[in-house]
């Protein structure tokens, strides 16, 4: 006797898994999220809000949310209130946010090494072109960013303790 093709087994598996859900699986569903949505409004605010932020960004709470996780938690609210334009343009934003953060640390650091580099962005610029074939900043990873503010920072300390300033 020869056994069934392993395609066509894996194939019923995935009819039946990727089948819709009868009537009486959504009856069933709508009875359990109704008792679900009482036991969390019985739970309170604060309860229901901390298992929000949980399925956000897989923190305990907002004390426990960092910068980072912003964007995600408030594109999770927006998203439950019914703003899905809103909470996609957080969720852009969630994706962009190390870079973004890494290109404000750069301008903060130009901005202190002022006193012995001048003009910060056109140095780190002028670093960025040589080191990366002649990329701009808005070109530059998260990384590449990162690497510029501590050279930045490094050889002002070193015109500082060598006491040139421009």
């Amino acid at each position: 006797m020869n056994s069934p093709d392993p395609t066509i087994i894996e194939r019923c598996i995935d009819g039946a898994a990727l089948a819709p859900i009868g009537a009486r699986e959504r009856q069933e569903l709508a009875l359990l999220a109704r008792q679900a949505y009482r036991k969390a409004m019985e739970a309170g605010f604060d309860t229901w809000r901390h298992q929000q932020v949980k399925i956000a960004c897989e923190r305990g709470g907002l004390r426990e949310a960092r910068h980072e996780d912003y964007a995600l938690i408030k594109a999770h609210f927006l998203r439950i209130i019914g703003n899905g334009p809103a909470a996609d343009r957080q969720m852009d934003r969630a994706q962009l946010e190390p870079r973004r953060v890494a290109l404000h640390k750069l301008g903060e650091e130009c901005k202190a090494a002022e006193d012995v580099i001048g003009n910060g962005i056109a140095y780190v610029t002028s670093i960025a072109r040589t080191r990366y074939h002649g990329a701009g900043l808005d070109d530059l990873s998260e990384k590449q960013i990162w690497g510029l503010v501590f050279d930045l920072r490094r050889n002002a300390q070193r015109r500082r303790a060598k006491g040139h300033a421009e």
